[in-house]
C-alpha cells in the first residue's frame, strides 16, 4: 500500500489501534481513505455518548422522553439530583398504583466497563446512593432504565448487533447492513431481583465473552442457516424469519419485518445525528480543514459501527450502546471435549526433536490462552465469517473513487460484475444487504447542531468559547435576545459560569486523546445554547424552534441598518429661506447631529 511519489492513489488504510490513527492520516495523500473517523473512539464511551444523546434527542420530537429506542439515561455524579427526583417520583407512583406489574428498576453502568463488568442493578434512588458511595472514586457512571419487558425466544433474552457503515459527514451518508449477529444468553430469563442483583448473569447479559464461558452455548454448525437453529449466535436473516414463524403462533403482536427495519433505521438515524457536531470539529482539527471545507471536500475517512439493539417483547427496538470497533474476529472457541480427544492427541503431539513452537498453536490445535477458562481449540464460526464478510466487505463497496482513474477503473469493474451477476442473477453485496439511511426527519435537528458546530469554532474552540466576554458579545448580536425580566447579561455570566473549567485540560494526553476533551466540549457548548434558550423563552415553543432562532441569528448576524436623516422641519426651510445658504447648512448638519447620536 505504498504511495509512488507523483502517482495519485486511491489507497484505502485500515487502522486498528486509535494510537495509530494520527499518524496515518498526517502521512496520508489527499485520494486516500482511512478506516476510523477521528472522535469515534471517545464518542462512543458510555458517558460522551449519553451526552451526545441527551443533548440531540432533547430537539427531536417529543424530547427526551418521546423517543421509545432511547431510555431516559443520566450522567453519574453529575445528574445525581435529577435522578432522586424522578426516581422518587416513579417508585411512588408506583406504589400508589397497587404494586402492580413490574416493579421499577434502573441499571447502573460504569463509563470504562466492558463485557458486563461492573454492572449492577438499583429498584429506588436510597439502594442507588448507597452503592455509589465506594463506586464514585472509579469515575463516571450511567445509570438509565431496565429493559424489563425483552422479547424471549424459547425464554431466552438476546440482543441484535446492527452494523451501520458511515461514509461522509457531509453530506451525510450512512448504510444499514440487513445482515448482522443475533447473540443469545445461555439461561432462562426471570425478572432480576435488584436486592440480589442480576442473579445469574448468563440469564441477563448477553456479551459472548460472558455466555461463551456457559457450558450451555450452543456453537454454530451447518444449520446455521436454517429456521431450526437454536445456536447462541445466529445470524439477523434467520432470527427474522425465527419471529415471523413465532408470531403467526400469537396473534397478539404480529411481527413485521418492514416496520423492524423502519424502525432500526429511525435508530440509526437519530444516533449518527447526536455524532455529527463532535466527529466534524475532530475531522476538521485532524485534517486541517475548516468547517466549510468538510462540506466542499471528499470525505476521507469512513467508519463500520456496531450498534447494539435489544428487542421489546412488542418488537419496538432500544438502543443499547454504539462500538466504535466491533470485533472482525471470524473464530470461535470451543472447549476440548470428549468428541475433540483423539483429534487434539494427534495435532498437539511434539515428535522427537522438533522444537516447541512459539507463539499461539495453529488453528484447530489445543491452546490455552486467556481467551477461554480451559484447553480448547479455535476454528472459524459460519455465523461470523457470513456476517462480517457480508458487512465489511459492502462497506468497501460504498466507498468513492477520488482519481478519474480509479473512478473509471470501479465504474468499468462493476459493470462488468452486474454483466455477470446478470447472467448468474446474482446481487452484488450492497444490492443485496445494504440500504441507505434516510433523514427521518432529522434534517431540522441536523441543521441546529450544524450551527452550533459552527459558532463553536468561531468563538475558538473550548479554550474562548465560554468566556463571559465572547458569550456577551456573540450573543449581544442576537435582536431581542437580552430583555429586562427575561434574560440579562447577568443571567447569561451565571449560565456561563458553570462551564468555565471546560478548555483547562485537567489530565495529560496521550497522542492519540490529545485535544479529544475540546472536541467534545461542542456538546457541552450546545447544551450551554439550550440552557440560554430555556431562560430566555421558557415554554414558548420547542427548543428545537428556540435554537434555531438565536443560533440563525448568531451564524448569519443581521447588520444594523443606519437610520436615515430626518427631514428637515417646516420651520428650519423657513429660517433656511429667511438666513439664505447658511441656514439650510445648520439644519442640514442638525439632522445629522440627531441621527450620530441615535
Amino acid at each position: 500500500m505504498s504511495e509512488k511519489p507523483g502517482v495519485q492513489t486511491d489507497d484505502v488504510y485500515f487502522v486498528i489501534q486509535r494510537e495509530s490513527l494520527h499518524k496515518r492520516i498526517e502521512a496520508m495523500s489527499a485520494q486516500s481513505m482511512v478506516s476510523k473517523f477521528p472522535g469515534m473512539y471517545s464518542l462512543c464511551e458510555k458517558v460522551h455518548f449519553t451526552r451526545a444523546m441527551n443533548f440531540a434527542t432533547s430537539m427531536m420530537p417529543g424530547g427526551l422522553e418521546g423517543l421509545g429506542f432511547w431510555p431516559i439515561t443520566w450522567i453519574l455524579p453529575d445528574e445525581m439530583d435529577e435522578v432522586r427526583i424522578v426516581m422518587s417520583r416513579i417508585c411512588m407512583n408506583y406504589v400508589d398504583g397497587g404494586n402492580k406489574g413490574n416493579p421499577p428498576i434502573w441499571i447502573v453502568k460504569p463509563e470504562a466497563g466492558c463485557q458486563g463488568d461492573g454492572i449492577f442493578l438499583v429498584d429506588g434512588f436510597q439502594r442507588l446512593e448507597d452503592k455509589m458511595r465506594t463506586r464514585l472514586a472509579k469515575g463516571s457512571w450511567v445509570c438509565q432504565e431496565y429493559v424489563k419487558d425483552p422479547l424471549l425466544i424459547d425464554g431466552l433474552k438476546f440482543d441484535l448487533r446492527i452494523y451501520a457503515s458511515l461514509i461522509s459527514l457531509d453530506p451525510v451518508k450512512v448504510y444499514i447492513c440487513k445482515e448482522g449477529l443475533a447473540r443469545f444468553c445461555t439461561e432462562k430469563y426471570t425478572p432480576p431481583d435488584p436486592k440480589k442483583g442480576f442473579g445469574n448473569e448468563t440469564a441477563h447479559l448477553t456479551n459472548y465473552s460472558i455466555n461463551k464461558m456457559s457450558e450451555k452455548f450452543n456453537h454454530a454448525s451447518d444449520n446455521a442457516f436454517n429456521d431450526d437453529n437454536n445456536a447462541s449466535k445466529r445470524p439477523i436473516s434467520t432470527l427474522l424469519r425465527q419471529l415471523k414463524r413465532k408470531s403467526n403462533t400469537n396473534a397478539i403482536v404480529p411481527f413485521e419485518e418492514e416496520k423492524f427495519w423502519d424502525d432500526i433505521e429511525e435508530c440509526v438515524a437519530a444516533t449518527v445525528t447526536a455524532m455529527l457536531p463532535v466527529l466534524r470539529v475532530s475531522y476538521s482539527r485532524y485534517f486541517d480543514v475548516s468547517s466549510a471545507d468538510v462540506e466542499e471536500q471528499p470525505c476521507q475517512a469512513f467508519h463500520l459501527l456496531g450498534v447494539d439493539i435489544m428487542l421489546r417483547n412488542d418488537y419496538s427496538p432500544v438502543l443499547i450502546e454504539v462500538n466504535n470497533s466491533p470485533s472482525l474476529n471470524l473464530t470461535q472457541t470451543l472447549p476440548v471435549g470428549g468428541h475433540h480427544m483423539p483429534d487434539i492427541a494427534n495435532k498437539g503431539r511434539r515428535k522427537v526433536g522438533e522444537k516447541r513452537q512459539e507463539g499461539p498453536p495453529p488453528r484447530g490445535h489445543p491452546c490455552n490462552c486467556a481467551e477461554f477458562g480451559t484447553t480448547h481449540i479455535h476454528e472459524i464460526s459460519v455465523v461470523d465469517e457470513h456476517c462480517k464478510t457480508i458487512a465489511l466487505g459492502g462497506t468497501l463497496e460504498l466507498l468513492p473513487r477520488f482519481t478519474p482513474e480509479a473512478r473509471q477503473a470501479a465504474l468499468d469493474e462493476i459493470r462488468h460484475r452486474r454483466r455477470e451477476e446478470h447472467a448468474k442473477g446474482e446481487q452484488s453485496l450492497v444490492q443485496k444487504w445494504f440500504f441507505e439511511v434516510g433523514d427521518c426527519d432529522q434534517e431540522d435537528v441536523r441543521d441546529v447542531l450544524r450551527m452550533v458546530e459552527v459558532m463553536y469554532n468561531r468563538c475558538g474552540g473550548a479554550r474562548k468559547a465560554f468566556t463571559a466576554g465572547m458569550l456577551r458579545r456573540e450573543f449581544s448580536k442576537v435582536p431581542g435576545l437580552m430583555k429586562k425580566a427575561k434574560f440579562t447579561k447577568s443571567d447569561l455570566d451565571i449560565i456561563a459560569a458553570k462551564y468555565r473549567d471546560i478548555g483547562k485540560s485537567q489530565a495529560k494526553e496521550t497522542l492519540a486523546e490529545e485535544g479529544m476533551m475540546q472536541d467534545l466540549a461542542v456538546l457541552d457548548w450546545g447544551v450551554m445554547i439550550g440552557q440560554v434558550c430555556k431562560k430566555r423563552f421558557g415554554k414558548d415553543g420547542s427548543l428545537l424552534a428556540q435554537m434555531q432562532k438565536v443560533l440563525g441569528r448568531l451564524v448569519n448576524p443581521q447588520k444594523k441598518k443606519k437610520k436615515a436623516p430626518p427631514k428637515a422641519t417646516a420651520a428650519a426651510t423657513e429660517a433656511g429661506a429667511d438666513g439664505g445658504g447658511d441656514g439650510a447648512a445648520d439644519a442640514a448638519g442638525a439632522a445629522a447631529a440627531a441621527a450620530t447620536e441615535e
